[in-house]
């Protein structure tokens, strides 16, 4: 797995022993996201120093293979597909670049874009704004597809998520709420406080109706989607 943060490296570990196997190092600022391409052969950084940068981890070079200085504020997230590369920025913009044709399209929300989190068939992505907005987009157009709403995230960031069918929509509140939304028609389906502070992230099983949540009070919360209950 891989780990990054405010040391300016992301880390390479070996599971079975503990180890750090690699550092990369190339950013001047804390690195807040970092994820494996499809295949696990690139590393892709993005950074509070406004920068993208993408790492080879077949070559031994302490160098990135390509970088990208678009966003005009600190980048805060990022989701991988087999071609594309989807950015979130405080500058209000997600930027997405299609490495295969060379290409960069911009969304502009407006608002500071905290959480980017793309569909497993990479036909629609999750974007995340300090508005207490979580929209759902066509890869292909950027065409707006829903919107979700009810909870509070004008503040901090919030990572939500999609279940592990991808029938719903998963994310928290700055109030300590869980929201679970119908994806297709945008409603909530429910929600339930478990945190008595912010909830920063909200993560599925991958194959069953569980999901994870944690909080800046401290405390992880393990939730049976189907009832609505923590375990």
């Amino acid at each position: 797995f891989v780990s990054c943060g405010g040391d300016k490296y992301a880390s390479l570990w070996d599971v079975a022993t503990a180890n750090v196997i690699r550092s990369f190092r190339g950013h001047t600022q804390r690195i807040n996201d970092v994820r494996f391409s499809s295949n696990e052969s690139v590393l892709v950084t993005c950074s509070y120093d406004r920068s993208v940068c993408c790492w080879d981890l077949r070559s031994r070079s302490g160098r990135p293979i390509e970088t990208m200085t678009d966003a005009k504020d600190s980048l805060t997230s990022l989701a991988i597909g087999q071609h594309e590369i989807y950015v979130g920025s405080v500058d209000g913009i997600m930027r997405t670049y299609d490495i295969r044709k060379g290409a960069l399209r911009g969304d502009n929300f407006s608002r500071p874009v905290t959480s980017v989190v793309l569909s497993r068939d990479e036909k629609v992505v999750l974007v995340g704004t300090l508005d207490s907005n979580i929209r759902l987009l066509d890869c292909a157009t950027g065409k707006l597809l829903k919107g979700y709403s009810g909870h509070v995230n004008s503040r901090y960031q919030i990572r939500m998520g999609f279940s592990f069918s991808e029938a719903h929509v998963f994310g928290g509140s700055e109030h300590g709420d869980i929201f679970v939304w119908d994806m297709l028609g945008g409603a909530v389906k429910w929600k339930s406080k478990g945190h008595s502070g912010i909830v920063t992230s909200v993560v599925s099983h991958p194959k069953r109706p569980r999901m994870v949540s944690a909080s800046l009070d401290s405390s992880i919360c393990v939730w049976n989607a189907d009832n609505q209950s923590i375990q």
